[in-house]
């Protein structure tokens, strides 16, 4: 399973919080011309004009009307990036990642989208609308073709969607699906992905390539998002009670430069760094490995290379990175107590909660050497 390789979008609600006039347009017609159906303004969120017409405008004569109307509405209406959108995008390019805005719009309402946003054409690679698929979501043909696109596993992609049919054609597709709380509330998407987001505020590519490593390995998480933590005392004032032991992690270099050490322990402790230095060496040496002689904190140019990590955002996720299972992991004895523990998920900005039996399974995965030792 590979780093995620391409991003795939949902249009209305998703990048643009156009969602609210939609259902404004689209509330009349109803009134107008299928009174018969209560919300149908919500029913048919995500899904295409095709569809729209077969399943409840059949009389060509009202299509033609409410087409005429529409490319008017679309035509006057704004489109607003969500916030944290352009931010987030940007980041996912830096980092290589191939992205497509896959929408049930047609090519048509997009003439308007890039009167308004003619940036379009450079943040994604590829626009996909109704024209180019045959089913409509909540199937999830639209974001299987995303995929094909772009050459790109199904475990190698992740969808942004925030309607229930667009959800649904994630789900489907069996790629990584994020819902965007933008149209509906967390609560209410919250069983049709894999994860909410309030809005791209505070999210990252590392963040989505570790969740999206979690789900492909069938390891369960929580994570909430929150304004940068990068010491413990800035993190306190985001962590959730979430019950889980919150953990300090810190990342040195052996005397000659040549292995490097990840430890963990309770986020409380201040670690006496010459104590342990000793335990180490003793409990490396117990195991035929080297002695680390003096230990040091590794520099930002090591833990970039080792760990894929920019300082501040320390954790045992940055291991997915190591893929030549260079960086040996100690935990403290005493987190063998707690049944959660709590990590960045490769960005201060964040917290992910997993299972304590989870991470060993994890590092298991991965290969790294790893044991559980007193640091204290």
């Amino acid at each position: 399973m590979g780093k995620i390789k391409a991003a795939l979008f949902d249009l209305d609600g998703t990048l643009f919080d156009t969602e609210g006039q939609y259902s404004v347009f689209w509330g009349r017609m109803a009134r107008r011309y299928r009174p018969d159906i209560p919300h149908l303004e919500d029913i048919i969120k995500g899904t295409t004009l095709t569809s729209i017409y077969a399943n409840y405008f059949p009389d060509e004569d009202i299509q033609k009307e409410i087409t005429k109307g529409l490319n008017e509405w679309e035509a006057q209406m704004t489109y607003e990036f969500v916030p944290g959108a352009l931010e987030f995008i940007e980041d996912l390019k830096a980092h290589g990642v191939k992205c497509a805005v896959v929408t049930s719009s047609n090519r048509e309402k997009m003439l308007s989208v890039a009167r308004q946003r003619p940036e379009l054409d450079t943040l994604f690679d590829r626009i996909l609308t109704s024209e180019d698929f045959t089913a409509s979501k909540p199937a999830p043909d639209c974001y299987l073709q995303g995929a094909k696109v772009f050459d790109a596993q199904l475990d190698e992609c992740v969808v942004f969607e925030d309607a229930f049919n667009g959800l649904q054609a994630g789900m489907s597709s069996g790629i990584f699906t994020v819902g965007v709380a933008i149209s509906n509330p967390a609560d209410t998407i919250r069983n049709y992905c894999h994860h909410v987001i309030n809005d791209f505020t505070h999210f990252s590519y590392n963040q989505v390539d570790v969740l999206a490593w979690l789900k492909n390995h069938d390891i369960p998480f929580e994570c909430y998002h929150h304004p940068e933590g990068k010491t413990i005392e800035d993190a306190k004032l985001w962590w959730k009670e979430d019950g889980s032991e919150h953990c300090k992690n810190l990342f040195f270099r052996n005397h000659k430069g040549n292995q490097h050490y990840l430890v963990s322990f309770q986020c409380d402790h201040d670690m006496d760094i010459h104590d342990m230095e000793q335990r180490l060496k003793a409990r490396l040496m117990a195991k035929g490995l080297n002695s680390p002689g003096k230990l040091s904190f590794a520099s930002a140019e090591r833990m970039e290379k080792y760990l894929g990590l920019k300082p501040g955002s320390v954790s045992p996720f940055g291991l997915i990175n190591d893929k030549e299972h260079h960086v040996i992991f100690f935990l403290d004895s005493k987190l063998q107590e707690s049944e959660t523990l709590s990590f960045h998920p490769n960005d201060c900005r964040g917290t992910v909660v997993i299972r304590r039996t989870d991470l060993e399974k994890i590092i298991d995965i991965l290969g790294n050497t790893f044991e559980y030792t007193e640091l204290y």
